[in-house]
């Protein structure tokens, strides 16, 4: 009966780290002017973003399911810092960029 248990468990840790995507690594991360294009309040809160030194639009970015202080953060056409992060697939050599969604979240909830 032991060694059922310890092969389940072992069985366990072996499936929950394993299946874990390790091959994206972050490669940079930058410090970038957003501007806030649309805001989309709750149910689901999403923004729209642009960055500015790129144009590049990050359209229905959620940040939360439910915000009820989104009205105290930045308003549309308002500009904002927000971390730039770069990851880099170590398979194929494809990178992708994406703002950090933690960044809004601190911007329209404080934490």
């Amino acid at each position: 009966m032991k060694f059922t248990n310890i092969t389940y468990y072992i069985f366990f840790l072996f499936f929950c780290f394993g299946c874990v995507n390790k091959h994206e690594i972050v490669t940079n991360r930058k410090n970038e002017k957003y501007i806030i294009w649309n805001i989309d309040p709750p149910k689901r809160f999403k923004v729209s973003i642009q960055n500015i030194q790129t144009g590049v639009v990050y359209q229905n970015v959620i940040t939360s399911k439910r915000c009820s202080s989104w009205k105290n953060g930045p308003k549309e056409g308002d500009t904002v810092w927000i971390n730039t992060i770069t990851y880099k697939d170590t398979i194929n050599g494809q990178t992708r960029v994406f703002p950090d969604v933690t960044e809004l979240k601190k911007l329209y909830y404080g934490y």
